[in-house]
């Protein structure tokens, strides 16, 4: 119930002076009640306020810029996976599946005696390896 009540500071407001704190907490106990001689357990025994304002160390960030970070490598990894993927996908459909499909349509075509120019080239241009075939 402590946690509760931390998180009803989010409805507080706090006003500095040189060396005080103020602060002013709204909270409507019809939620949680709040613990007397009667009520014991399942009440809201206190609030616990924690001034972060100091010079703290700057895990939080810290630990916040490393995770952007973990999520920044999957995401350029993802996607230079998804390339390479691809670029298989291409290069196999280029050398293998479209010569096969050109000598089907051919022999469709003498069968059916409807004459084709010559069937196209097809060539797979790696751009990864100098532009070189491979």
């Amino acid at each position: 119930m402590a946690i509760l009540g931390a998180m009803a500071l989010g409805m507080a407001g706090i006003v500095e002076a040189a060396s005080q704190h103020t602060l002013t907490l709204n909270y409507d106990f019809s939620v949680d009640n709040a613990c007397s001689s009667s009520v014991t357990t399942g009440c809201l025994q206190q609030f616990n306020i924690y001034d972060i304002t100091g010079g703290g160390t700057p895990v939080c960030a810290v630990l916040a810029v490393g995770a952007q970070f973990v999520v920044f490598l999957r995401w350029i990894h993802r996607r230079m996976r998804d390339d390479e993927i691809q670029r298989v996908f291409i290069r196999d459909l280029a050398l293998k599946h479209l010569p096969s499909i050109y000598r089907a349509l051919n022999r469709i075509a003498e069968e059916q005696g409807i004459s084709l120019e010559e069937t196209p080239m097809v060539n797979y241009v790696d751009m990864r390896n100098g532009g070189r075939n491979r």
